[in-house]
């Protein structure tokens, strides 16, 4: 499918990860995913916001735990992403604990962003539409 270009850029790799995603082509973007020579937090984050759009949060945090796996540690953007996926999937308990780890095991200091999402968590546990 690539034809080496993946091999010679993860830049143009990640964009093409993108592509898929945004147009809700999920498997594709995680066939691509896999057909990388090298990932990085940017590919794990677009693959897990890719399924944060189309609602699929339990998709996401399987994405979430491979990365991890992969010894790949998560950065704002990638917390903010899983959030965003288990606030739109009405995964509660999930983001208070991703929440919750943010700092403690990732080293990161929750922004504006992160409460937003947890708020808007919260909110949906009330039948609230934001």
């Amino acid at each position: 499918m690539s034809q080496g270009w993946l091999v010679k850029d993860i830049m143009l790799g990640n964009a093409l990860v993108d592509l898929y995603a945004k147009c809700g082509m999920l498997t594709k973007a995680e066939e691509t995913l896999e057909e990388l020579p090298i990932r990085n937090v940017v590919s794990w984050s677009t693959v897990i916001t890719g399924y944060a759009e189309q609602g699929q949060g339990h998709e996401a945090l399987n994405s979430f735990e491979r990365m991890k796996s992969e010894g790949i540690c998560p950065d704002e953007v990638t917390c903010l992403c899983i959030l965003s996926a288990c606030c739109h999937s009405g995964l509660l308990d999930e983001a208070q604990m991703l929440f919750g780890n943010m700092h403690k095991e990732y080293g990161i200091i929750p922004k504006l962003e992160h409460h937003t999402c947890m708020v808007m968590a919260f909110g949906g546990q009330f039948g609230l539409d934001y």
